[in-house]
C-alpha cells in the first residue's frame, strides 16, 4: 500500500505541475499551456556542484491578472536570477510558451486538505526533474556544492528573491528557520531523524553556518549522500523546514517578542498564559499546512496565496513568484485556483461529469473509467 501510494503521489505530481506550471489545457481557459526551458548547468566532481545559469530574456513580462493594482515592476518583482522552470525531463514534456489566465478548479472530501493543491504549491529547497533522482537542479536555491566527502552542503539563495509579501528573502530567514525553531527544543521537541548524520537516531544533528548574506552551509559528522535527496522528493518536505519568513514569524516568537507582549496574543488564540509555542505554531505555516485557514495571509514563496479559507478554498496567483519561462513570463501561467470540499467521492465524480472540475487524480478510480469516459465529452474533459 505504502508503493501504491508513492505512486500515485509521484503521478500527480508529475501531473499537476504540468497544470499549473507548464500550463496543460483547462476547461474555463480553453488556452492549452506549456512551456520551454532554457536551463545550463555546471558541474565540477562527480555531482558535487550545480549552479544554475538562467538566460536572459531581454525582457519580463507578467499576467494581466496583475495589472494596474499598484504593484513595482514585473523586473523588480524577480530574483536577479529568476528560475527556468523545470518540473519535467525535456524528455517527458513537449515545452512550449503559454498562455496567462484562467482558473484550475479541484476538489476534495477533507475540510482542510487537498492534494492536488498541494503538490501544485510545494517548492523543495533543490529539485528532482520527474521525481526519480537521476538529476538533482537547484530550485528555490540558486546553487549547492558537495564537498568530495559528502559531509559538507553549501547552499546559495537567489539573490533578490521575495516573499508573496515583497519582503526580501535573505540568509536570516534561513537562520531563523534553523537555529530559533529547528534548534529550539520548546518548538522541536523531537530533532527530526532525517537532519542527524546518516539519517541515524544516535547520530548528531547537523550543524548550521552562515558563510554570506547569500550563503549557507550545513555540515554532518558521517558522509550523508541522501541529503539532497531527503530536500528534493524525500517525504515532500518544500522549502519550510529551512525557509521561515522572519519578518512575519518574529512577532510570535519569544526570542524577538517579550512573552508580556505576546500573552493578548496567547489568550486571543485560546491557549493559557504562557504557551506562546502554540502560538508560534497557530501562525506558521508548512508545506503540508498550504490549504490550512491559517495561511490566508502567510508570505509564502510558491506560485499561489491562499486568498480565501472555507468550504471553497481560493488562492490567487503570487506576484513575486521566483520562476519564469523561456520568453521571460513570469509564471504560473493560471491566475487562479478553487478548491471546492464535496461530501464524498460519489460527488465528486459526478463534478467531474458535469464539467465542474479541471484536474483530479484522487477520484479517478479505474471501474469509474468507462463511466468517465462515455461522459467526456459532456463534461469537457479528457
Amino acid at each position: 500500500m505504502k508503493r501504491r501510494r508513492l505512486v500515485l503521489m509521484m503521478t500527480s505530481a508529475i501531473l499537476i505541475v504540468a497544470f499549473s506550471l507548464a500550463g496543460c489545457r483547462s476547461t474555463p481557459m480553453g488556452n492549452e499551456m506549456t512551456q520551454e526551458t532554457n536551463q545550463k548547468e555546471t558541474t565540477s566532481g562527480p555531482a558535487s556542484s550545480k549552479v544554475e545559469e538562467t538566460a536572459a530574456p531581454s525582457a519580463f513580462k507578467q499576467s494581466p491578472y496583475l495589472d494596474g493594482i499598484g504593484l513595482p515592476p514585473v523586473q523588480e518583482r524577480l530574483p536577479k536570477e529568476p528560475k527556468l522552470t523545470n518540473e519535467l525531463p525535456k524528455d517527458a514534456l513537449n515545452y512550449e510558451i503559454g498562455t496567462y489566465g484562467g482558473k484550475l478548479r479541484t476538489v476534495r472530501t477533507d475540510p482542510i486538505s487537498d492534494s492536488d493543491i498541494f503538490t501544485i504549491e510545494n517548492e523543495p529547497l533543490v529539485n528532482s526533474p520527474g521525481l526519480m533522482g537521476e538529476e538533482i537542479t537547484p530550485n528555490v536555491l540558486k546553487a549547492y556544492k558537495v564537498s568530495d566527502d559528502q559531509k559538507e552542503f553549501t547552499f546559495t539563495l537567489r539573490e533578490g528573491m521575495r516573499w508573496s509579501d515583497g519582503e526580501l528573502v535573505t540568509v536570516d530567514d534561513v537562520r531563523f528557520a534553523v537555529e530559533d525553531v529547528l534548534f529550539n527544543k520548546e518548538l522541536t521537541t523531537t530533532f527530526p531523524l532525517w537532519l542527524k548524520s546518516t539519517a541515524y537516531a544516535d547520530d548528531k544533528p547537523l550543524t548550521f553556518t552562515v558563510l554570506d548574506n547569500n550563503t549557507f552551509k550545513i555540515s554532518f559528522d558521517h558522509p550523508y549522500g541522501g541529503f539532497l535527496m531527503q530536500l528534493a522528493v524525500q517525504g515532500w518536505r518544500g522549502y519550510t523546514d529551512f525557509l521561515k519568513p522572519k519578518h512575519f514569524l518574529q512577532k510570535y516568537h519569544v526570542k524577538y517578542t517579550p512573552l508580556e507582549k505576546l500573552e493578548p496574543l496567547i489568550k486571543e488564540a485560546g491557549f493559557g498564559p504562557g504557551e506562546w509555542t502554540k502560538l508560534f505554531t497557530s501562525k506558521d505555516v508548512l508545506n503540508i499546512e498550504s490549504t490550512q485557514p491559517k495561511a490566508v495571509g502567510f508570505p509564502v514563496l510558491s506560485p499561489y496565496m491562499q486568498v480565501k479559507a472555507g468550504t471553497v478554498i481560493e488562492f490567487e496567483r503570487n506576484p513575486y513568484y521566483f520562476k519564469i519561462d523561456a520568453k521571460g513570463n513570469q509564471l504560473p501561467y493560471i491566475d487562479k485556483l478553487e478548491s471546492t470540499m464535496v461530501q464524498n467521492v460519489e460527488t465528486a465524480v459526478l463534478k467531474v461529469m458535469g464539467g465542474e472540475v479541471d484536474h483530479s487524480y484522487e477520484y479517478v478510480t479505474i471501474p469509474k473509467v468507462a463511466m468517465l469516459k462515455e461522459n467526456e465529452k459532456k463534461g469537457h474533459y479528457k
